[in-house]
């Protein structure tokens, strides 16, 4: 969201606080963990297409509101503003959870990792000129004009959608689902647990970093302008889009966890120097050194989340029986519930732990982190990722048996 750059420094101007910061970037996680919980629900009785369609006008209005939650004033604001993001953080989850799902009906295994990358590369195109233009809107047109940029912006791509579909021939509009499978219960499966912790973990590398980021970067040494931190930021974003197209591939000659492994490799070393990290304590603070661990960063989110679903889908396969053409929506919705959950922890700890003990500190907490929970979590997965599970698409896997128990 254009928001991300210019919100704690709006909440600290308005409220005289950064405390509150935190909370209300988290806030966006817990509506798409929301809609994540939800839209594989509504794939069962909607077509996916029709979820698009009707989320993207919804999305519109939830940035009006929260363009104008400044108008509340600094007894109102931090309530507007949560509210807001919660409905706008639902909305994109179940609009990412339909279209993509969409794809992932009709792909082989094999095309999982290079379909996730293309999604990506589509995300990435509105990411790397979400924060430079949020942040130019905010400075040249104040707080509600890059919200309401986002509002008309909404309205142009739905009144697009709406011309295409109806050209569309009805053989290319998947239909509802009813063996749709949901969130809830991909979380039964235990043995899936270990893979969704590495997921967490991937997530909370950047997501932890924004709300500290701004008040870091426009401070000495570096002096950044709110447009320049919104650039610093893209940089995350061409890391990931770079690790994700180069690595499509990677897991067919080195398998699906020492990619995993080398992509948690490179996050960690990424997190050490971005500060620098207590540990690099001898290295004095820079602007390359920042830009280098945010393109390490997000290399290395790329490497590892190309391979995500694909992950998913054969620990699921070898430890439930579940096939792909009922996990599609769900794969997508779980993917992101996971790492979204990430958003809504570490936000808030990470900007209490810069608060009483620097930047230092905190980037060393997320390496410790990072380092304890997902290496475990790769030597579970191990077994079964180095084995396929059906990898058909819709129409294939209608005659596949599910694996013995």
């Amino acid at each position: 969201m254009t928001s991300i750059t210019y919100l704690p420094l709006e909440l600290e101007h308005i409220t005289g606080s950064g405390a509150y910061a935190g909370v209300v970037m988290a806030s966006s996680s817990l509506g798409q963990a929301l809609g994540w919980l939800v839209a594989p629900l509504r794939m069962r009785t909607i077509p996916a297409l029709t979820l698009v369609r009707y989320s993207l006008p919804m999305l519109g209005l939830g940035s009006v509101v929260l363009g104008l939650a400044a108008e509340t004033g600094s007894g109102g604001v931090v309530p507007v503003m949560v509210c807001a993001r919660i409905f706008m953080g639902a909305l994109a989850a179940t609009n990412e959870v339909a279209s993509q799902a969409t794809l992932y009906r009709m792909a082989k295994e094999d095309e999982l990792p290079f379909l996730t990358a293309l999604v990506s590369i589509v995300r990435v195109l509105g990411m790397l000129t979400a924060p430079v233009l949020g942040s130019l809107l905010y400075v040249k047109g104040g707080y509600p004009a890059p919200s309401m940029f986002v509002a008309v912006l909404t309205a142009v791509v739905e009144l697009v959608f709406v011309i295409v579909v109806a050209r569309l021939p009805p053989v290319l509009l998947p239909e509802a689902n009813p063996n749709q499978q949901s969130v809830l219960q991909l979380l039964k499966v235990h043995q899936v647990w270990p893979q969704l912790l590495l997921m967490v973990c991937v997530g909370a590398a950047p997501l932890a970093i924004e709300p500290i980021a701004a008040p870091i970067l426009t401070r000495p040494p570096y002096e950044l302008s709110l447009q320049g931190v919104g650039g610093m930021l893209c940089l995350n974003i061409v890391g990931l889009a770079i690790g994700g197209t180069s690595s499509v591939q990677l897991y067919q000659k080195i398998g699906l966890s020492a990619q995993q492994a080398c992509g948690l490799g490179v996050i960690g070393l990424g997190l050490l120097l971005q500060g620098p990290s207590s540990i690099f304590g001898f290295i004095p603070p820079s602007l390359g050194l920042w830009i280098s661990s945010l393109l390490l960063v997000g290399f290395g989110i790329g490497v590892v989340g190309a391979v995500q679903p694909l992950a998913l889908l054969r620990v699921l396969y070898h430890a439930a029986g579940k096939t792909k053409k009922d996990l599609a929506g769900a794969l997508v919705a779980t993917n992101g519930f996971v790492v979204v959950l990430s958003g809504v922890i570490f936000p808030p700890i990470t900007a209490s732990i810069f608060d009483s003990d620097g930047v230092g500190v905190t980037t060393t907490v997320l390496f410790a982190a990072l380092m304890v929970l997902t290496i475990p979590a790769v030597a579970w997965n191990a077994p079964y990722l180095a084995r396929k599970s059906s990898g058909a698409g819709d129409v294939a896997e209608a005659g596949t048996e599910a694996p013995e128990q």
